[in-house]
């Protein structure tokens, strides 16, 4: 199997902030990510790094890990993914549809945040490592 290497200068994600929170769900953000070369580099998932009040620098928060990509029908992809947050026991599963995009597959995921406004940004890794942070920044809640 040939070992699969990120293009750290391609692979960005793109966030975009959906301003209704599903199910109404307080702590919760809708968000669509663009990830250039999802399977092409078997992407295995995504870091979300919030941006530290004490530090300035962004720290990571939550690992949202990918499974399989499942087919249903006339061309509907699906995958599951899980997120887990760093600093607790939090651990949920989710489905979330993969649209093909132009160079990329974009996943509308829902983020578990919690009680933690602010900025965040992503990075993707697979088994040959992680991309830089994204360039977007995504503002969650009151930032102060």
């Amino acid at each position: 199997m040939v070992q699969r290497t990120l293009r750290r200068s391609a692979v960005t994600l793109l966030l975009f902030a959906l301003t209704l929170p599903l199910f109404a769900c307080e702590g919760t953000e809708r968000v669509a990510l663009l990830i250039p070369g999802f399977e092409e580099q078997d992407v295995q998932g995504i870091w979300m790094w919030k941006l530290s009040d004490e530090t300035g620098e962004y720290e990571r928060f939550a690992e949202i890990r990918f499974g399989e990509v499942q087919e249903y029908g006339a061309g509907v992809r699906w995958i599951e993914y899980t997120q887990s947050r760093v600093d607790g026991p939090l651990s949920l599963t989710f489905p979330a549809a993969l649209l093909d995009d132009t160079g990329g597959v974009q996943l509308e995921l829902l983020l578990v945040l919690g009680d933690a406004p602010g900025l965040y940004k992503a990075s993707s890794f697979n088994e040959a490592g992680e991309s830089e942070l994204s360039t977007q920044t995504l503002e969650v809640g009151a930032t102060g």
